[in-house]
Formats: C-alpha cells, structure tokens, sequence
C-alpha cells in the first residue's frame, strides 16, 4: 500500500505540476496576445499626443508671437496719443495765449473809455496809438493801456 500511495501522489504531483505550466504557458499566452496590441494602442496614442503638442504648441506659439506684436503695435499707440494730447495743449495754449491778451486788451479800453468818457472812435484812435506804442517800450499794449485805466481811475 505504501508504494501504491506514492505512486499516486506521484502521479497526482506530475498531473497538477503538469496543470500549472499549462496554466503559466495559458497566461503567457494571453499576455503576449494582448500586451502586443496594448503595446501598439499606446505607441499609437504618444504619437497622437506627441503630434498634437507639436501642432497645438505650433498654434501656442504663433497666438503668443501675435499677442507681443498686438501689445508692441497698442504701446507704440499710446505713446502717439499722449504726443498728440501734448501737441493739442500746446497749440491750445499757443492760440489762447494771443486771443486772451487781445480780450484783456479790449476790455481795459473799454474800461478806459467807461471811466474817461470817451467816445468809441476816440477810444479806437487811443487804441491804435498804444499799440503802435507798445513795441518801442518794454510793456505790452495792455500792460501800457493798464497803466493808462489806473491813471484815469486816480484822477491824473
């Protein structure tokens, strides 16, 4: 009996030593039928990705080359604007400067005129006098007709 019940163990022994390299070869099997195309599937996806970080990254950089020379072309903008604001003060200033003086002028011989009891074409002659006056001194015409209302005014 004890040699039959070796036997059998032995026989059974082989039968599952037998089983589990089937099994082993059965996996193998199976891994390699589905790792090669895996394998496949994922070299196919790197590319696709690899392709399209090149083609994304190609439109990344074209927006961003576009973006600086948007931002270069607004900044060479602005510095055109604030000359031409600077060049409209100035010319506001260069117009204003004459006008108001010629108002100034006016109206102080018309204060003349109010205070002395002159006639218009009497203040129009005294007008024209000052201003042919005022180049050979160091006044202006209205500094000189300024002087001339402060007279009248304080009774000389």
């Amino acid at each position: 009996m004890t040699g039959s019940a070796t036997s059998g163990q032995h026989s059974t022994a082989t039968r599952d030593n037998g089983m589990a390299q089937m099994e082993t070869k059965l996996v193998a099997s199976l891994i390699d039928k589905i790792s090669g195309p895996a394998r496949k599937a994922s070299d196919s996806l790197n590319r696709l990705a690899g392709s399209t970080n090149q083609r994304l990254g190609g439109v990344f950089n074209k927006l961003n080359r576009e973006l600086g020379f948007t931002n270069r072309s607004l900044d060479n903008m602005r510095g055109r604007m604030v000359d031409a604001v600077a060049q409209a003060y100035v010319l506001k200033n260069a117009l204003a400067a004459p006008i108001q003086a010629a108002i100034d002028f006016e109206q102080t011989l018309t204060d003349i005129g109010q205070t002395s009891d002159r006639s218009r074409a009497q203040m129009k002659e005294f007008g024209k006098f000052v201003r042919e006056l005022a180049p050979s001194t160091n006044k202006t015409a209205s500094e000189l007709a300024k002087a001339q209302l402060t007279a009248f005014r304080d009774g000389v």
